[in-house]
C-alpha cells in the first residue's frame, strides 16, 4: 500500500495514466459493440426482410395455386400461360414453373440463379385428387440493396458516437476521478499504519462514499469477524453433532471422527467407530475394490471431491444403499485426509427400482400400443373435417375397419358421413354432442363409450377418443379412433355381478369379518359381525378399529392389544390371546375366537388388514360342562356299583317279603307290615333304577306301565315342599304303553323341574294325558298308528323364541347354575321309546310341553300284577349268581311255585353242572343267568357256551345293572327272558308265565329260543 502511495507522489515514473488506459480500453469496447451492433442489426434486418419475403412467397404462391385450380382441372394450357406471365412480370419473381398433374411442364421462367431465390413448391389438389404443382422463387436482391444502405448508415453515426465519448472520458477523468482516490488513498494509508478507529472521512461523490464507509468499518469488522469465526466453529460442531447425515473424517482408512448419526447409520456407538474401526469393515465385499479406487484418487489429488454411490454393511449384517460426498484435503499442509457425507439412500433405492420397473413396464406398454396402432384390431383410425362453420362436417379418412365394425364400406362414410352417425342409439347422441362441442370450445381431446345399432340390429358398445386441431383455413379436423369395447363391457358387468356375489358371500360368512386399512379404520364389516359388535357397515365405517371392535381381557379386564397394529408390526396371520372378550355396543360380553391376516397389494405392500372372529361363548360353556359331565362319568360309574350291590341286597329283602307274604293269610297282621315292606322296597328299588340312570346305562327296558301312576308320582314327587300345584287330567279308557318306568320317571321329573322353576312366586303346572290317533295327512312328525299324548303345561316366564330351537341341545342353558343336561336326557329317552317331544312357549305366558308315545294296542292298560295269579308248575331250574343271599332267596320262590332248583355261584360252575345234567338225560328246564359276576365268568359269557351243550337251552338274564344293553335287548343275545333285580314272586311268575306254560297240571316246555344272527 505504501508504495502505491510513493506511485502515486512520482506520477512522472508511472508508465500510463489512468485516464488514458480508461479511454483506451473504452474505445476498444465501444468499437467492438459498435461492429457488434452492426453485425446483429445486419443479421436482424436480412432475417426480417428474408421473413417478410418467404411471406410475400407463401401468399403468392397461395394466390397462384388457387387461381390455376380451374385451368388445371379443366386442362386449360392456354389460360395457364397467361397466368404464368402475368405472375412473372413481378419484379420479385426469379423463378416460376407450372406442371400438371403427369409432371409435365406447362410455364417456366427463370430470370437469376435459384441461390439468390426463396423458393415455394405447392401441390394443387381437387377432390383428393393431385392436378398438378407450381414453383415460385422470389428474389433477394432488393433486400440486399436496403440492408446495405442502413449498414453505411448506421457505421457513420457509431463514429461520430465514439469520437464524442473519447473527449467526455478525458474531461470526466481528469475532474471528477483524482479527488475521491485521494480522499480514499489517506484512508488506506492510515490502514497500513495500522490504525482502525477511523468513523468517518467525507467524500464529495455519492459514488465513492459507501466505499468509504467500508473502509471505515473495516477494522471493527476484523474483531467482529475472529468473534464470529469462533462461535460458527461452535455452531458447526453443534451443527455435526446434530445432524440427519452422517459425517465423517478418515485419515489411512481409519476414522477420526463421526457424528452420532453416521455411528447410528451403521449400528456402532461413535465410540466403537473412533476405536480403530477401518472403513473395510463397512463395506460389502464386493464394492472394496471400488471404494480403494476413489480412496487412491482422492488421495493422490487426482480428484478433490466425489460423489458416489456404495453398498454398506450394519454391524448386524444387513446391508444397506448409501450415498458418499467426500472431498481431500491436507493437515498442517502434509498428511492429506478425506472429510465427506453419507447419507442411507436404501429406501430411494428401492423407490427407484420400483420406478425403473414402473418406467420398463410402460414402455413395455408404449409398444404394445405402438403395436396395437398398427394393427388395431376391433378398430378403425378416422379423420372428420368440420368445415369453417364447424357443421359441414365429413369423414375426409377412415380406415378398413369400417366394414367389420360398421357394416358399411370406406366409400360410403366417405360419401355420406351419416352412415356412422345414424347408427349411434338415441339416447348418446346428446352425450356425444355435449361431449365434442366441449372439446373444440377448448381444443382439448375427448373420449366418450357409446352405444351403437348396427344395420343387422346389433347392439355394440364403442370407445371414441378423438382431438381437435385447426388448419390454416380455420377447418376444424378431428382426428380419433374407435375400437368396439363390447366384450370389455361384458367384462366389467360380469366383474360388476362378481363382485356383488363375493360381498354377497361375505356377508353370508358365519364368522364376523371385518376389514380395516393400515391406520386402523374399519373398511368394511360383514353381518355377523354387525350382530356380535352392534355396530352397521354404515355406522362403523372410518371409524377405528377399538370402536368398533372393543375386546378386553376376561380376567384383568384390561383393554387387549389392538390386533390391526400388531399384524401390520409381524407381516403375519395372528390370533388372540386366550380369554377375550368383545364387548358390543350394547355392553353384551362374548368369549371369541379370531384370527386376523394382512391384506396385501400385488407388490406385496400391505395396504389392510382383516379380521375373521367368532362367538364359541357356547363353545366354552361346553367345554366346561363337558369336564363337568366327565366329572359325573366318574361318579356314575361309582354310583352303577353302588346301585348294582344295593339291588342285590334289595333282591333278598323283596324276595324273602314275597316269600313270606305267600305264606300269610291276608287277615294275618305281618301280612300288612310285610306289605309295607315290598312297598318300602319298591321305593328304594325306584331309587336305584334312578342311580343306574344317572351312571348312563344303555336302551329303556320296556313294559307295560299305568302312565298315569308314572305321571301322578313324579310329579308331586319333585314339586313336593314347593309353592307350585299340580293339576291331573286322565282318562279312564287310558291306552296302555310299553315304557322304561324309571327312565319315563326321569323324563317326567325333568320337564315338572323347569316348570317349577319357572315360576319363583308359584303356580299351577297342568298335567294330561290322552289317547290319539296320528293319519298320513297330520303335519306331526310321526309315522301313522295310536299314540299316547301327554301335555305339561305351565304358567312361568317362557322361553325366549330365538332359543326355542336350542332348548334340547347338549349343555345349552339359559340358568345361571344349570348344567343344560335336563331337557337333553328328557329329549334322549323320548327319542329311545320311539316318541315325539315338541314345546310351546311365549314370554310371560308359560310354555307348554307335548309328548307322544307309541301305545303297544289301542287298549286300556290292565295291571296284572293285581291279579291274583296262582302259578304252578314243575320242573328242574339253574340259577347261576355270585350272592348266597341271592340265590337261598330265588331257590325260595321257585320251590314255593313247585320248582326244584339248583344254584352255582359263577359261570364255569353253571356250565359243568348243565353239561353234567344233559349228558345224564336229566337236563334243566330253565337257566337264570346273573349277568356281572366280579372276577368270574358272567351270563353274557355263559349263554354262548351252554348253546354249545344244547341249542335248546331257555335261559333268563337277571342283573342289577337294569340299564345294561344286553338287558334290554336280551332276544338279541340269545336269552328267552329278563329279570330284573330286585324282583318279587309276580315278576318271577311273570317271567316263568312268558317262557314255560303249565296245562292242566302238566309241564309243557316251550322251544323257540335261539341265539341272534345279531
Amino acid at each position: 500500500m505504501k508504495h502505491m502511495l510513493s506511485e502515486k507522489k512520482n506520477k512522472k515514473n508511472i508508465p500510463f495514466s489512468v485516464a488514458k488506459k480508461l479511454a483506451f480500453y473504452l474505445t476498444i469496447t465501444l468499437t467492438v459493440i459498435s461492429l457488434f451492433s452492426v453485425l446483429v442489426f445486419y443479421v436482424y434486418t436480412s432475417t426480417k426482410l428474408e421473413k417478410k419475403l418467404d411471406i410475400q412467397a407463401n401468399e403468392m404462391i397461395e394466390f397462384l395455386s388457387g387461381t390455376l385450380l380451374i385451368p388445371l382441372w379443366d386442362f386449360d394450357d392456354r389460360a395457364v400461360v397467361i397466368i404464368g406471365k402475368t405472375i412473372s412480370q413481378n419484379y420479385l419473381v426469379g423463378l416460376l414453373i407450372i406442371k400438371d398433374k403427369n409432371g409435365n411442364i406447362i410455364y417456366t421462367e427463370t430470370k437469376i440463379r435459384k441461390s439468390d431465390l426463396i423458393i415455394k413448391t405447392n401441390e394443387i389438389w381437387k377432390n383428393g385428387e393431385q392436378i398438378g404443382e407450381v414453383q415460385l422463387g422470389l428474389t433477394t436482391s432488393v433486400n440486399q440493396k436496403s440492408s446495405n444502405e442502413m449498414i453505411l448508415f448506421f457505421l457513420i453515426t457509431a463514429l461520430f458516437n465514439i469520437i464524442a465519448l473519447l473527449l467526455g472520458t478525458k474531461i470526466f477523468i481528469s475532474k471528477f476521478l483524482e479527488t475521491p482516490l485521494n480522499h480514499l488513498n489517506s484512508i488506506v494509508e492510515r490502514y497500513s499504519q495500522g490504525i482502525y478507529d477511523i468513523n468517518y472521512i467525507s467524500i464529495p461523490y455519492l459514488e465513492f462514499r459507501p466505499f468509504g464507509n467500508i473502509l471505515t468499518e473495516m477494522g471493527h469488522k476484523i474483531q467482529h469477524n475472529l468473534n464470529e469465526l469462533k462461535e460458527s466453529e461452535e455452531k458447526f460442531r453443534s451443527f455435526a453433532e446434530q445432524s440427519l447425515v452422517g459425517i465423517y473424517l478418515m485419515q489411512y482408512r481409519v476414522f477420526k471422527y463421526v457424528n452420532p448419526k453416521f455411528a447410528e447409520m451403521f449400528g456402532y456407538s461413535v465410540k466403537e467407530c473412533l476405536n480403530g474401526l477401518s472403513i473395510n469393515k463397512l463395506i460389502y465385499p464386493d464394492d472394496i475394490k471400488k471404494i480403494d479406487e476413489v480412496i487412491h484418487k482422492s488421495l493422490s489429488g487426482e480428484i478433490k471431491s466425489i460423489r458416489y454411490e456404495i453398498r454398506c454393511v450394519k454391524k448386524n449384517g444387513e446391508i444397506i444403499y448409501t450415498e458418499v460426498f467426500a472431498s481431500t484435503f491436507y493437515i498442517d499442509g502434509k498428511s492429506s485426509a478425506i472429510i465427506g457425507t453419507i447419507l442411507d439412500i436404501t429406501k430411494r433405492k428401492q423407490a427407484e427400482e420400483e420406478l425403473k420397473k414402473a418406467k420398463e413396464k410402460a414402455e413395455e406398454s408404449e409398444a404394445q400400443l405402438r403395436t396395437l396402432s398398427d394393427n388395431l384390431p376391433g378398430g378403425l383410425v378416422y379423420q372428420i373435417d368440420s368445415g369453417v362453420n364447424g357443421q359441414d362436417r365429413y369423414f375426409s379418412y377412415i380406415s378398413a375397419g369400417v366394414e367389420s365394425l360398421h357394416g358399411v364400406t370406406a366409400t360410403e362414410v366417405l360419401n355420406n358421413a351419416m352412415t356412422i352417425y345414424g347408427q349411434v342409439v338415441e339416447e348418446f347422441k346428446s352425450i356425444l354432442a355435449e361431449r365434442e362441442a366441449f372439446a373444440a370450445a377448448n381444443m382439448i381431446p375427448f373420449s366418450t363409450e357409446t352405444k351403437l345399432r348396427l344395420p343387422s340390429g346389433e347392439i355394440r358398445w364403442r370407445l371414441f377418443a378423438s382431438a381437435p386441431r385447426r388448419i390454416p383455413n380455420t377447418h376444424l379436423i378431428w382426428d380419433g379412433i374407435e375400437i368396439d369395447i363390447t366384450e370389455r363391457k361384458q367384462v366389467e358387468e360380469s366383474l360388476a355381478n362378481e363382485k356383488e356375489r363375493l360381498m354377497v358371500t361375505l356377508r353370508s360368512i358365519g364368522d364376523g369379518v371385518i376389514t380395516t386399512d393400515t391406520q386402523s379404520r374399519v373398511v368394511l364389516i360383514n353381518t355377523v359381525a354387525e350382530e356380535l359388535t352392534g355396530w352397521r357397515q354404515d355406522q362403523a365405517g372410518g371409524k377405528h378399529i377399538r370402536q368398533v371392535f372393543h375386546i378386553i381381557n376376561e380376567h384383568t379386564r384390561q383393554l387387549s392389544e389392538n390386533p390391526v397394529e400388531k399384524i401390520i408390526r409381524t407381516r403375519s396371520i395372528t390370533g388372540l390371546a386366550n380369554n377375550t372378550l368383545l364387548v358390543s355396543r350394547d355392553g353384551t360380553e362374548r368369549i371369541i375366537a379370531d384370527s386376523g391376516a394382512p391384506i396385501l397389494n400385488r407388490d406385496g405392500n400391505i395396504i389392510g388388514v382383516v379380521l375373521v372372529f367368532r362367538d364359541i361363548t357356547q363353545r366354552v360353556l361346553m367345554e366346561s360342562e363337558l369336564q363337568q359331565a366327565q366329572k359325573l362319568d366318574s361318579i356314575g360309574i361309582l354310583a352303577g356299583g353302588i346301585a348294582h350291590d344295593f339291588n342285590n341286597m334289595l333282591g333278598v329283602i323283596s324276595g324273602n317279603v314275597s316269600y313270606a307274604l305267600a305264606q300269610l293269610d291276608r287277615n294275618n297282621k305281618l301280612f300288612e307290615i310285610l306289605t309295607d315292606v315290598q312297598t318300602g322296597t319298591k321305593q328304594a328299588q325306584q331309587l336305584t333304577h334312578q342311580l343306574l340312570t344317572f351312571s348312563k346305562g344303555g336302551a329303556p327296558i320296556k313294559k307295560e306301565a299305568d302312565l298315569r301312576e308314572i305321571l301322578r308320582e313324579s310329579a308331586l314327587f319333585v314339586t313336593r315342599g314347593s309353592k307350585v300345584r299340580c293339576e291331573f287330567a286322565f282318562p279312564d279308557n287310558l291306552w296302555a304303553v310299553a315304557v322304561d318306568s324309571g327312565q319315563m320317571n326321569q323324563a317326567i321329573s325333568n320337564l315338572v323341574i323347569n316348570a317349577t322353576q319357572s315360576m319363583p312366586d308359584g303356580g299351577i303346572i297342568i298335567i294330561k294325558a290322552e289317547n290319539i290317533t296320528v293319519s298320513p295327512e297330520d303335519t306331526i312328525l310321526l309315522q301313522p298308528g295310536y299314540y299316547l299324548k301327554m301335555t305339561i303345561q305351565d304358567t312361568g316366564v317362557g322361553i325366549s323364541e330365538k332359543y326355542i330351537s336350542q332348548i334340547f341341545d347338549p349343555y345349552f342353558t339359559t340358568k345361571q347354575k344349570g348344567s343344560g343336561l335336563g331337557l337333553t336326557t328328557t329329549y334322549s329317552i323320548i327319542k329311545k321309546h320311539n316318541g315325539h317331544i315338541s314345546v310351546d312357549s311365549k314370554i310371560n305366558k308359560g310354555t307348554t310341553f307335548f309328548i307322544y308315545l307309541p301305545t303297544t294296542s289301542p287298549k286300556p292298560f290292565v295291571d296284572k300284577k293285581k291279579k291274583q295269579i296262582e302259578h304252578k308248575g314243575h320242573g328242574k331250574i339253574l340259577i347261576m349268581d355270585d350272592q348266597e343271599m341271592i340265590l337261598e332267596t330265588t331257590c325260595r320262590l321257585l320251590e314255593l311255585l313247585g320248582y326244584e332248583s339248583v344254584f352255582a355261584l359263577d359261570g364255569k360252575q353253571a356250565i359243568a353242572m348243565y353239561k353234567e345234567a344233559f349228558e345224564s338225560n336229566r337236563p334243566f328246564d330253565l337257566v337264570i343267568l346273573d349277568l356281572t359276576v366280579p372276577g368270574g365268568m358272567g351270563g353274557a359269557e355263559t349263554l354262548p357256551e351252554l348253546l354249545k351243550i344244547d341249542p335248546k337251552v331257555k335261559a333268563v338274564v337277571s342283573s342289577g345293572y337294569s340299564n345294561d344293553p344286553i338287558m334290554a335287548n336280551y332276544q338279541t343275545y340269545g336269552f328267552c327272558g329278563v329279570i330284573p333285580k330286585p324282583f318279587t314272586k309276580a315278576d318271577v311268575v311273570e317271567v316263568l308265565d312268558n317262557i314255560l306254560s303249565t296245562g292242566n297240571g302238566k309241564f309243557v316246555s316251550i322251544s323257540g329260543c335261539r341265539l341272534s344272527s345279531a
